[in-house]
């Protein structure tokens, strides 16, 4: 069954890898730029999983996980950090802001279908 994965991040050579990655491995893969568009993206493709870069211009995937999480639709859709921040208090920070699970960058793909796989079926 395909499944549908939201990704955000403002580096376009990751938002590339991880699309290549993720439809590969026979998923839609639905790409934005900034935490600022993934509320909207999320609602217009409705998707199975979130993927959400740290750092961006001007949302953070922190902020933009609260605001999933805030919303009952969200609350039950799996939500990774693919991030270089990466330190105890930063991750105890996504996971508290409603994150499933934490995959520090530089990742290898293999580790990022994995947890796909596992949060997905």
């Amino acid at each position: 069954m395909v499944k549908t994965i939201l990704i955000a991040d403002d580096d376009a050579d990751v938002r590339g890898l991880v699309t290549e990655i993720l439809q590969n491995a026979g998923h839609r893969v639905c790409a934005v730029n900034d935490g600022g568009q993934v509320l909207a993206a999320a609602d217009r493709v409705q998707p199975d999983l979130i993927i959400l870069d740290w750092v961006m211009p001007t949302t953070t995937g922190l902020e933009a996980c609260m605001e999933l999480r805030a919303l009952s639709r969200f609350t039950e859709i799996p939500i990774v950090f693919l991030t270089g921040r990466d330190l105890p208090l930063e991750m105890g920070l996504g996971f508290a802001a409603g994150a499933d699970e934490y995959l520090p960058k530089p990742f290898r793909p293999a580790d990022l279908r994995k947890l796909v796989d596992e949060l997905l079926y």
